[in-house]
């Protein structure tokens, strides 16, 4: 279990506000940015929790220390599972068929016969195909009535037959297999609590997938176990498949691609790697396969490979104790540095990205694209990005910390827009 480190004391420093009038008011050769960073005082915590709307938090906080053995996460002797070299599924066309035409397909999933809904952002639809890729039907669109959408983000399997899908308006909408408006309910952004469909911070790891309560406890004690990142990026980036392995993402590269991917089973223990086909999103894995997006020329397509397994080496397991980001035990007047560095970062980013779409027409996926400097010890990536929004973090190393922050309609469920949202150091 973790042995709880030396906490820290809080002040009105250690806090910080971003103005919630913020919208993407640019246009093209002027810069027009209404993001305020300003310190939040202790006096008006009470007053944000009674209004989300008035200010939003920016948690700044360190890592407990174990004392568990860890794993080794060499990969120089583990199995290679590859994708089949052609897909097994593709939807998607260039020109023909609008039904077959995607434009910003955010997420995908399965239903038990194998059916396959995508929730195509662009058009507000949630759009259902057989299991051998025929356009069934599609439901939703833009709007704000009943089984409709202002912002479609993502969609999910809800239980036998059914999905749930998630508008940025804080509102979860179910259908059923063939596309009927069963109900909905409304689960407003808080940026205080977890949301199983959040894209899950977790000392210094990104977690994607849907992940309750249970779930989340086992794969937070997977992570404990594993050694501190130590890619250029300073942080993991983690996908959970739906056998409960630990897909870990090997830095973005150059490309603005993250291509190799090293498996954990459910305890941590590395048992395999894969590499993608370029440009290739997962969206949802199986035992068998993989099911994802791929972006050619501007064209979007929904892809299912194969994922040919083959038998692994012994892990190895080493004997030594786990630093578990230890380093993160810093001082007060080093808290105050931090909160510095990462309200710049933030801030910068900011501005960078305004700066690219003023010029570009679209937010820049590529953290080498922006011409921006970095303060010493904190790093930066972007997960995601595109024409309506983006999605980064930002990794503290000196304090392991790692905050994330949402822009548009890349703001993950139940993040508030433009809000940092930093990592948890404790699962519930």
């Amino acid at each position: 279990m973790p042995a709880a480190c030396p906490a820290q004391s809080l002040t009105s420093e250690s806090y910080a506000r971003v103005d919630s009038s913020w919208r993407r008011t640019s246009c093209y050769g002027r810069l027009n940015l209404r993001h305020v960073f300003t310190l939040l005082a202790p006096e008006d915590l009470t007053m944000h929790r009674r209004n989300p709307a008035a200010g939003t938090l920016l948690w700044i906080v360190t890592f407990a220390c174990t004392t568990d053995s860890t794993i080794s996460t060499s990969t120089g002797d583990l199995a290679v599972w590859q994708l089949s070299s052609e897909p097994l599924l593709h939807i998607g066309v260039v020109e023909g068929d609008s039904n077959y035409q995607f434009f910003r397909a955010s997420s995908a999933t399965r239903l038990p016969d194998e059916a396959i809904v995508v929730s195509n952002a662009g058009t507000g639809q949630l759009r259902y195909f057989s299991p051998d890729g025929t356009f069934l039907h599609h439901t939703g669109g833009r709007g704000g009535g009943p089984g409709e959408f202002r912002e479609l983000i993502s969609v999910y399997s809800a239980g036998r037959d059914s999905v749930m899908a998630y508008d940025q308006t804080g509102r979860k909408s179910y259908f059923d297999a063939a596309g009927n408006f069963v109900g909905s309910e409304n689960v407003m952004p808080s940026g205080e609590t977890e949301f199983p469909m959040d894209p899950w911070l977790y000392r210094r790891n990104w977690v994607e997938g849907l992940l309750p309560g249970e779930m989340r406890r086992r794969v937070a004690r997977a992570l404990d176990r594993m050694p501190p990142p130590v890619g250029a990026s300073g942080y993991r980036f983690v996908r959970v498949d739906r056998e409960g392995n630990i897909w870990v993402g090997d830095d973005i590269e150059p490309e603005g691609e993250r291509s190799h991917w090293t498996v954990h089973d459910s305890t941590g223990t590395p048992i395999a790697r894969v590499s993608l086909p370029p440009r290739f999103e997962i969206f949802e894995v199986t035992g068998h396969d993989i099911l994802g997006w791929r972006d050619s020329a501007d064209v979007e397509f929904i892809r299912v490979y194969a994922l040919e397994k083959v038998d692994r080496p012994a892990a190895r397991r080493s004997a030594t104790p786990s630093a578990a980001l230890a380093e993160g035990v810093t001082s007060t007047g080093t808290d105050t540095l931090i909160l510095k560095d990462v309200r710049s970062i933030l801030s910068n980013a900011v501005i960078a990205q305004e700066r690219y779409f003023a010029g570009h027409g679209t937010y820049a996926s590529n953290r080498h694209d922006l011409e921006w400097d970095l303060p010493d010890g904190v790093l930066f990536d972007l997960i995601s990005a595109g024409g309506t929004g983006w999605l980064g973090v930002v990794v503290h190393r000196d304090a392991s910390v790692i905050c994330g922050i949402g822009i548009g309609s890349y703001t993950p469920p139940a993040w508030l827009e433009g809000a940092p949202k930093c990592a948890e150091t404790t699962v519930p």
